[in-house]
């Protein structure tokens, strides 16, 4: 037995010492960069290419050569980890959702910045980094590695140039503002509304992009949209509020006590409804900025309302010196509520 594994040894060290390195020379050759010491090292769109010869041992004591490829990208976006889902159990950083679900399912980002991920991360780029870690890649900050059977020139060769074009798309050309807004195009559906998400929460969308919002088929989205156009939303926001649909007219009232809460009658009946589930701190914020008696009276139910409780206590105290509060339906003052002392 001690003889066998002693042939294979010396066999694998064998091709090591004779073959592999004419096949190393070949794929230099062909990727025109230097061997030295029998390394193949260089630049390529100045990304720094190392592939070195190396051997592994699999679980029946055979060895095998490999070839050690490694691409390191001064350009490229530092911390941004990357590797197939489940593989790393050191990648403990969130893990954001771009909203593509093979994407997501296959590819595991180690990044707490979403709107970088999702501005990195085009339909093509998507693409490429599932064939990417698929295929045994990962990339450790900005340089990306494999460890890989030594095949013939023309496979290394594939697999270097596949490479850098993963290294080329994760070099960051645009401010990330731009690139979400970029994305709001992305062919999957679910993608787009993200990136529209994202730019409204953050304010990069200009009015016509706002305008073109409005038909979207997500109310939540159509409703921010609306309420960041101001007075010009206004009328899709009334008309969106007056209609039967319960998730176009919660979202519409949301954004309407932004705007105008006296705009429409019973605003606070609507956010009162809609108090249960995800919507639910957005419809306590709301209650706080209509600030009626009936808003007010809803929220000193709810738990955690507290702050937006103590916003409208604050607001009548000023208008009314604490003396009288003001009616914020009507505004005309009404009589001092001994209640909200």
């Amino acid at each position: 037995m001690i003889g066998l594994v002693t042939h294979a040894i010396q066999a694998a060290r064998t091709w090591l010492d004779r073959v592999e390195p004419r096949r190393l020379e070949a794929a230099a050759r062909a990727l025109k960069l230097p061997v030295v010491n029998g390394v193949i090292e260089g630049a390529i769109q100045q990304i720094h290419v190392t592939v070195s010869l190396g051997s592994m041992v699999d679980a029946q004591s055979v060895i095998h050569p490999i070839a050690r490829i490694r691409l390191l990208d001064p350009k490229g976006v530092a911390g941004f980890d990357i590797c197939a889902e489940g593989l790393l159990d050191a990648m403990r950083r969130a893990d954001p959702a771009v909203g593509d679900p093979e994407f997501d399912d296959l590819v595991r980002l180690s990044t707490d910045d979403l709107p970088l991920a999702l501005a990195l991360c085009s339909a093509k780029t998507r693409s490429l980094l599932v064939r990417m870690v698929r295929r045994g890649w990962r990339r450790d900050d900005s340089a990306w590695w494999r460890d890989d059977a030594v095949g013939e020139p023309d496979a290394l060769i594939i697999e270097m140039k596949m490479a850098i074009d993963a290294c080329l798309a994760l070099r960051r050309t645009q401010p990330v503002a731009a690139l979400v807004v970029d994305r709001m195009d992305d062919p999957m559906p679910s993608v787009a509304a993200l990136a529209a998400s994202i730019a409204l929460q953050r304010g990069w969308l200009e009015a016509p992009a706002l305008r073109t919002l409005l038909a979207h088929d997500d109310p939540a989205l159509a409703a921010k949209a609306a309420g960041q156009l101001g007075e010009e939303g206004l009328p899709y926001l009334i008309a969106a509020y007056q209609q039967r649909h319960p998730l176009k007219r919660l979202h519409a009232a949301i954004a309407l006590a932004e705007l105008a809460p006296r705009a429409v009658s019973g605003l606070e009946t609507t956010l009162i409804r809609g108090l249960d589930g995800p919507l639910r701190d957005a419809c306590v914020g709301a209650l706080g900025r209509v600030g009626t008696g009936a808003a007010l009276s809803e929220l000193r139910s709810i738990p955690g309302a507290d702050a937006a409780v103590q916003a409208i206590l604050g607001r009548r105290e000023d208008a009314a010196g604490g003396l009288a509060l003001a009616d914020l339906t009507g505004g005309e003052l009404s009589e001092v509520d001994r209640s909200l002392e």
